[in-house]
């Protein structure tokens, strides 16, 4: 009996103030690495796409990177970067005549022939090489409610494309690496 009491009496040292005080310098110190670390990549920072090839028996497809933002296609060739104009075309036949109505904000502009836009020109160069290159395109939020009207007239014409969302002022690059591994995420092989 005398055992217990003589415990209860002692003075103890509480470690719980100790524990709370190194925890909030931590969440602290925590807090200043991650805001450094989002300072010093800046709002200009870009992203980086890598696409692994290496098609066993047949060659890779080349990838072609192209910025989509709602008004423009930018395209990013091996020699040149090319920015065309673009707008919604919807095929209309009057009179045995076939017409192109392009949308320009609220009002439509009526053209004939229907295919004398700088991008129908684009969409017939991807078409002549589809066996050899594919458009990846990078889709930004101001895109993105017109982005399958542009991806249908990719489609329409038989070129196979990649798309993936980006942010509205993120710049992005495109590289290709060769590898042989099976597990890796592959541009397309021609023959597949």
């Amino acid at each position: 009996m005398n055992l217990r009491r003589s415990q209860a009496d002692e003075d103890h040292f509480d470690l719980l103030a100790f524990i709370t005080i190194l925890l909030c310098v931590l969440g602290t110190l925590l807090l200043v690495t991650v805001s450094v670390a989002a300072l010093s990549l800046g709002p200009a920072a870009g992203e980086l796409w890598a696409i692994a090839s290496g098609c066993r028996g047949a060659e890779t497809m080349e990838p072609i990177l192209v910025e989509w933002d709602g008004q423009a296609v930018v395209v990013h060739w091996p020699e040149r970067r090319e920015v065309l104009a673009w707008s919604p075309v919807w095929h209309v036949e009057a009179g045995g005549r076939w017409y192109a109505v392009e949308w320009h904000g609220d009002r439509g502009l009526l053209r004939t022939p229907p295919r004398d836009r700088p991008v129908d020109r684009l969409l017939d160069r991807f078409a002549a090489v589809a066996a050899t290159q594919y458009p990846v395109l990078a889709v930004r939020p101001s895109g993105f409610t017109s982005f399958e009207d542009l991806a249908s007239e990719f489609r329409a014409r038989g070129i196979p494309i990649g798309y993936r969302p980006i942010g509205q002022q993120k710049s992005v690059d495109l590289t290709v690496r060769r590898t042989d591994h099976e597990n890796t995420t592959k541009a397309p092989c021609r023959g597949d």
